[in-house]
């Protein structure tokens, strides 16, 4: 069975994996048509990498934000767990979405967790579907807002509307599921119970957990602070963006930063290459388009910020991974098995 399982995930995997270099590179031919070179390495010749540093410094501080945010959804027990631990599994989580395209980095926190914390890897799973429920909220204010103040272009309307939809389900699903938990895991137990063949107590140990997971629901205090956390770590991303702005010497409005955070928080969900390459300059340069910015100076702009974004948290989470004295094979086997249970 394991073997089997191990192979599909291979396979999987792997088709993943050409399917989105192809796109990648598809990306990538048509961020580069009809660039001028020149202008483009003239132009990062002039870049002022004292606001790069200042960049790579909001990146740095977005990440110690969700750390807060993260360990706070860990309520009510979220002072027994370590900050500086969380912010060292983050990191590492960071990396392995950038180096590996599946979105496993999120079953590698939650492995993490489970491995330097001693918490239920369910539960860590909980937390973190909560954080990504709280982010597609913060997106969908975003995309709201910029509806309000600038003619959005159709482009970004349509895909806009999908994620408003799946926001307004998932948000939906998890606060009905923090608030009917006792029903829901009677209901399962009731289920479990006609499918003796299954491990009965392992499974409803896990949804228990995974339930604890969305207790922030159930606290409108602790929601609320939750809340301004968010506000704050997209107010931070949006700062990295403008601040690259100044760095370039781009002069466009803060509006642009937010419009530009949106465009790559949608866009990149499209399957890519490792470090979303090409997918992430292309949508730089469309979404600078709507800004009159021209191609190379645009992306010019995408590589710089693409440097900025990717490279410190692989640096950090390489870094923190040997710290943590875990193997890169460990972790993905960790992941996986995760993934399963």
């Amino acid at each position: 069975m394991t073997t089997k399982r191990g192979i599909v995930r291979f396979s999987v995997d792997r088709a993943r994996l050409w399917g989105g270099t192809a796109l990648s590179v598809l990306f990538l031919v048509l961020a580069f048509r009809g660039i001028d070179f020149a202008e483009l390495w003239d132009t990062l010749a002039q870049v002022n990498y004292g606001l790069v540093l200042v960049a790579v410094g909001t990146i740095i501080a977005t990440s110690m934000a969700k750390t807060a945010r993260w360990q706070l959804l860990f309520y009510p027990h979220h002072r027994q767990r370590r900050y500086g631990k969380l912010l060292a599994i983050l990191f590492i989580g960071q990396m392995v979405n950038i180096v590996i395209p599946a979105r496993l980095g999120e079953l590698a926190r939650a492995y993490l967790v489970g491995e330097i914390e001693g918490e239920n890897k369910a539960l860590a799973l909980g937390t973190i579907a909560v954080e990504k429920a709280v982010d597609l909220l913060m997106i969908f204010f975003l995309f709201a807002g910029l509806l309000l103040t600038m003619a959005v272009p159709r482009w970004v309307q349509e895909p806009g509307v999908g994620v408003a939809m799946v926001t307004l389900v998932l948000l939906g699903t998890l606060v009905l599921s923090a608030h009917c938990k006792e029903r829901l895991l009677s209901a399962f137990g009731r289920l479990l119970g006609i499918l003796p063949e299954l491990p009965q107590a392992r499974l409803m140990e896990h949804l228990e957990a995974a339930l604890d997971g969305l207790e922030v629901f159930r606290r409108w205090d602790v929601s609320l602070r939750v809340g301004g956390w968010s506000a704050l770590i997209w107010l931070l991303a949006a700062s990295t963006n403008y601040i690259a702005f100044l760095a370039l010497r781009l002069h466009l409005p803060f509006l642009a930063a937010v419009f530009l955070l949106v465009v790559l928080q949608v866009g990149v969900a499209v399957p890519s290459s490792p470090g979303k390459v090409g997918v992430f300059h292309y949508l730089c340069l469309l979404a600078l388009s709507v800004f009159g910015v021209e191609r190379s100076l645009a992306l010019s702009y995408g590589l710089l910020l693409y440097f900025i974004v990717f490279l410190p948290p692989t640096l950090l989470g390489v870094f923190f991974l040997g710290w943590e004295n875990v193997s890169w094979r460990r972790l993905k086997r960790g992941a996986w098995e995760t993934e399963v249970t």
